[in-house]
């Protein structure tokens, strides 16, 4: 991949990160962790959270601001925060390991672990939200067997409704702890060689 590649940030701003500038971190002082947590969050909100939040900045835009988008983004960022600091998963898709191992696909695993590890979506574990909202929008474009999307109201209904607002808003929340906890990990904890992980791989796998 070039050095010049750009992993977060507009060109020329100041919180932009390179390659390049990625890969130098590591020579500096305990691999620069003052800068990753933020990075990382920067990273996040500018692929999955801001995208949503700037349709309502504007009449035209917010009134076509849609659920089955909303919800579509969150289950892409579940998957992306499980394989970064929960396991430092190099993909969720079925693959051999370096050893030649056949690993099965996690992508179910990641939003088990997800409902039972994030406390805000606690409502989830159990249900067949996999099933029926992310195999559904993803490869049908709908959610299916009974299950719907909506605007207002709870979280969740304890049935089948969802409000996708309410669950986006609480996406960004996980993504701030995260960058909270990155930054002042307990002592132990693999959160840190787990991004670093992950971020390897991004890196090879973009070039």
């Amino acid at each position: 991949m070039p050095d010049d590649t750009i992993l977060c940030g507009r060109p020329g701003s100041s919180y932009c990160v390179t390659v390049g500038d990625y890969k130098a971190w590591k020579n500096e002082a305990d691999s620069n962790w003052s800068k990753k947590p933020e990075f990382i969050r920067r990273r996040l909100f500018e692929r999955y959270i801001d995208p949503v939040k700037a349709l309502d900045r504007r009449p035209d835009t917010k009134i076509r601001k849609n659920g089955f988008y909303i919800m579509a983004v969150s289950c892409l960022l579940i998957e992306t925060l499980v394989s970064f600091p929960w396991r430092g998963w190099e993909t969720t898709e079925p693959h051999q390991d370096a050893t030649g191992q056949h690993i099965q696909g996690r992508s179910r695993e990641a939003f088990r672990i997800f409902f039972q590890e994030e406390n805000r979506f606690a409502v989830f574990q159990g249900t067949q939200f996999y099933k029926r909202i992310r195999c559904g929008i993803l490869h049908q474009g709908e959610a299916t067997g009974g299950w719907t999307i909506v605007r207002e109201g709870p979280l969740f209904d304890g049935s089948f409704g969802i409000n996708a607002t309410q669950f986006h808003n609480k996406m960004a929340a996980a993504i701030r702890d995260y960058a909270v906890t990155l930054k002042n990990p307990s002592p132990g904890s693999p959160l840190r060689a787990n991004f670093d992980k992950k971020m390897k791989a991004v890196i090879e796998n973009c070039g």
